[in-house]
């Protein structure tokens, strides 16, 4: 698949901002754990952690897709992997999110129901620019393959009116069947037409012999012609 101007940017400026919000996403992420370790829940301290080194692994792959050859089912598979990490990620801290304990002090409890909402809320970001991509690349990769196809047919279509001879009876609905027969016997190659049957040839006629005393005549003659 051959990448056009407008696709390449495209595809460009998604990755480029995806890993722009990763990296961003690591940072807040590893400041919110640092800052708030003592006061949150073990169990959103572990989540947290898993989204920020899938966020890291986002930021680190993205650039390397952008700087290799594009192939459609490369970027697709690296794309999936990333969407499931990602979209499974989301989903578990979403569900988890009513679980998490904050602390007893009002101030605290709201500031941490605040800070889970907005991590809660940002987890979807990267996910959302994946699947905006995804869809992109499918309806790209759709168009281009259509587009390959036309010449193809196109080019069949133009040697088949050329060669109209060269189709079977079944594919020619507008010949008659007296037309059929005609076409199928001028299309009989000449070595599967038989020779003709050689004449007959009437035995030769024997010669016929001369009678018995004829021959007794003669002998007769001949010996007194011999004795005389």
């Amino acid at each position: 698949m051959e990448l056009s101007p407008g696709f390449r940017r495209v595809r460009t400026g998604v990755f480029a901002l995806t890993t722009f919000v990763s990296v961003l996403w690591v940072v807040l992420l590893s400041v919110e754990i640092f800052v708030l370790y003592d006061r949150s829940d073990a169990a959103q301290r572990n989540l947290v952690a898993i989204l920020i080194f899938i966020n890291a692994i986002t930021a680190i792959m993205l650039p390397v897709l952008s700087i290799f050859q594009f192939r459609a089912w490369l970027d697709a598979a690296r794309l999936l992997f990333l969407l499931m990490i990602h979209i499974g990620t989301a989903l578990l801290f979403t569900i988890w999110n009513a679980t998490f304990q904050c602390p007893a002090d009002a101030s605290q409890r709201r500031d941490c129901r605040s800070v889970n909402i907005a991590i809660v809320a940002c987890a979807w970001v990267v996910p959302f620019l994946l699947i905006w991509y995804a869809a992109f690349l499918a309806v790209t990769y759709r168009m281009w393959h259509n587009d390959r196809k036309k010449p193809d047919e196109e080019l069949s279509e133009k040697r088949l009116s050329e060669l109209p001879m060269m189709l079977p009876s079944s594919r020619r609905p507008s010949l008659g069947p007296e037309m059929q027969l005609s076409s199928n016997a001028s299309n009989v190659l000449p070595a599967s037409r038989k020779p003709p049957p050689p004449p007959l040839q009437r035995p030769p006629h024997p010669l016929p012999l001369p009678p018995a005393h004829t021959f007794h005549s003669n002998a007769i003659i001949s010996v007194k012609s011999a004795v005389v």
